[in-house]
């Protein structure tokens, strides 16, 4: 049930995203990190965040990708630059890992429950690579996002030690809200689930919907 403060969080037009900035550097907003991260076309510049470079997981890796980095979740890795997917269009950050024991059910595949952490470790890492910071003074008392709804599509059953990549991207960023599509992709390219979701900014005294800084 979603509470009766959350009700009208979508509420607002829907903030036009730009194709590009107008000049690399870091903007000073959350609000603006976002709509800045949002998938370009080829020709337009981007400016990334700086990340050091560590040894990558796959042994295969996409041409367009910038340098890698370890995550502090699961041995993760993270790469971002824009990368398309065939029918799904462009996405701006990637997260790569390996299925684990502990999310593989009696079944011997992947829990679908287990999708649901993926995408909030991707959520995480796409919060820190635009400068959102990840502690608990800033992530929780000061800039709460929450989880509205959540829509998963199950494509394919990913199984024990599977290598599988978590796009994700920032469709829309509204007053108070804003939204999250992710592709879950193995290494050899099979489509294992699509999803979306909507989070919310909420003033952690209130527990109302606050606009997003």
């Amino acid at each position: 049930m979603i509470p009766p403060s959350w009700q009208h969080a979508s509420a607002g037009d829907c903030a036009s995203l730009p194709s590009a900035p107008a000049a690399c550097g870091r903007s000073s907003t959350i609000r603006s990190r976002m709509k800045m991260s949002a998938p370009a076309s080829a020709s337009s510049p981007r400016c990334w965040p700086e990340v050091p470079i560590f040894a990558p997981v796959f042994s295969e890796r996409i041409s367009t990708a910038e340098p890698m980095r370890t995550s502090d979740k699961d041995e993760a890795t993270i790469d971002h630059g824009p990368v398309s997917i065939e029918g799904h269009g462009t996405y701006s950050h990637r997260l790569h890992s390996r299925v684990r024991s502990y999310d593989v059910d009696r079944q011997s595949i992947v829990h679908n429950a287990v999708y649901l952490y993926w995408l909030e470790a991707a959520r995480i890492e796409y919060f820190r690579d635009i400068g959102v910071p990840i502690d608990r003074d800033s992530f929780v008392t000061k800039h709460r996002f929450v989880v509205l709804k959540t829509s998963i599509e199950y494509r394919y059953a990913a199984q024990f030690d599977d290598p599988y990549t978590v796009y994700t991207r920032v469709p829309f960023v509204k007053n108070s809200s804003f939204g999250f599509e992710h592709v879950i992709r193995h290494e050899n390219g099979t489509i294992l689930a699509v999803a979306s979701s909507v989070l919310v900014h909420l003033n952690p005294a209130t527990q109302r919907p606050e606009r997003i800084p």
